[in-house]
């Protein structure tokens, strides 16, 4: 466990060590929550999701006006766009919680603690499960409210729909903090372009047979797109498909693992090599 420590130094520990992680992952929530409470913090957690359900909302309320054959496409993009927030929320919750420690230059502090970085990680992703339960619960309102769209329509596969775009978020998120700590703050620009980026190949959208033939394989080894596939499934009435939640678990399970270790890495490197200040504006 040597290599889930922001440092090597050992000292300080509680009067109850089997309490201590509790603590420590206890004072790393309430942080969060000190920052969140906020307006230039909990507006993030507000105005996205608005605009996401409105940009969506308007063009598939636009396209079902304009013929019969779009008459299903109001519900396929509203719950792309619900489902896609979670994977949103999840990277960046990862990312953006060790950015903001060193935008704050709060960072080489935490490094001399006994935090460690599973305990770091643990209380950002409860904090971030809180903020995505208040994005779900404003986007599933307003797609209610405006578009007449339920959510709760996908039924009890909302899910395990969800949690496997959760843990997708989260691998992307150890594998972009990975690449900011080894190249340098030049690439802070990662933390908001990467689920751009990836959204084209991920059929968030459009079925998987709609790509060219060269861009499928590449959508294919893409957790979130299985996802998509078994959420238009369910919503076309043809039934929860068990193969494509299966295929998502499996490659999430694979970057997770691979996306933990190549981290761990990178930290340790960073902390012998003295990367980590460079993160710290």
């Amino acid at each position: 466990m040597r290599l889930l420590r922001f440092s090597r130094n050992d000292s300080g520990t509680l009067t109850y060590p089997l309490l201590a992680p509790f603590q420590r992952i206890r004072g790393i929530f309430r942080r969060h929550f000190y920052l969140w409470v906020h307006p230039e913090y909990y507006l993030d957690s507000l105005w996205q999701p608005v605009v996401d359900v409105l940009i969506w909302g308007f063009v598939s309320y636009y396209l079902e006006k304009t013929g019969t054959q779009f008459s299903g496409l109001m519900s396929f993009f509203l719950g792309a766009v619900v489902l896609w927030a979670v994977l949103r929320r999840g990277q960046h919750e990862i990312t953006f919680s060790l950015m903001e420690e060193a935008w704050s230059r709060n960072l080489q502090n935490i490094l001399t603690t006994p935090v460690t970085m599973l305990e770091y990680f643990l209380a950002s992703l409860l904090f971030g499960l809180i903020k995505l339960f208040v994005e779900l619960a404003i986007m599933g309102s307003l797609v209610a409210l405006l578009f007449h769209f339920n959510i709760l329509t996908l039924g009890l596969s909302f899910l395990p729909f969800a949690l496997s775009l959760l843990l997708t978020g989260w691998a992307l998120g150890l594998f972009v903090n990975a690449a900011i700590i080894y190249f340098g703050r030049g690439l802070v620009a990662l933390s908001w372009i990467i689920v751009f980026v990836l959204q084209p190949f991920s059929c968030v959208f459009y079925p998987l047979s709609a790509l060219p033939a060269w861009a499928q394989p590449l959508a294919k080894s893409f957790p979130a797109t299985w996802v998509f596939e078994g959420m238009r499934a369910v919503l076309k009435g043809e039934g929860f498909q068990v193969d494509f939640l299966t295929w998502s678990l499996s490659l999430n399970g694979i970057y997770l693992v691979t996306g933990f270790f190549f981290f761990s890495r990178v930290m340790r490197l960073a902390l012998d090599k003295g990367l980590i200040s460079r993160l710290e504006f």
